[in-house]
This record gives C-alpha cells, structure tokens and sequence, in this order.
C-alpha cells in the first residue's frame, strides 16, 4: 500500500482531508515477504484490520513514542 492510500484512508475514518505534500517517485522501495510467509506463515490480520486498529488507538488518545517516522527515507537508513 501507498502511503498516499493510507493516508487518505485515514482521513475518511477521521472525516478529515489528507494534506499530502510532494509526489510519489519514479522508483519504489519494495519488500518480498515470500520467506517470511513461508516461515511463519500469512498474516492472520490483514491491512484494513490492522488500520482500523491504529484508528481506534490514536481516537483514544492512546501513547505514542513521538518519534518520526521516517517514511520518506530513500537510502535505507532508518
């Protein structure tokens, strides 16, 4: 998923607009979690559940570590 998709996800729960600044890159930086699938097995909560979760969290007020998050990092140190 894109930020951008998750972003905007996000404000459809919050009822809010996504402020997105810039646009996405030409390339991308990708994952294969083949191998760790095949260890461990599929996730058992998919990404709809798992945004809905973290929803619920910030609407609680729930702790945060107030850390950046580091997204827009493109040279793998994060």
């Amino acid at each position: 998923m894109s930020v951008r998709s998750i972003a905007e996800h996000f404000g459809k729960i919050f009822n809010r607009v996504a402020k997105i600044t810039g646009s996405e890159m030409n390339d991308a930086l990708l994952n294969n979690g083949c191998l760790g699938y095949k260890l461990y097995g599929e996730p058992s909560i998919n990404t709809q559940q798992m945004i809905n979760w973290i929803a619920h969290w910030i609407a609680q007020d729930g702790e945060t570590i107030g850390k950046p998050t580091h997204f827009e990092t493109r040279n793998g140190k994060y």
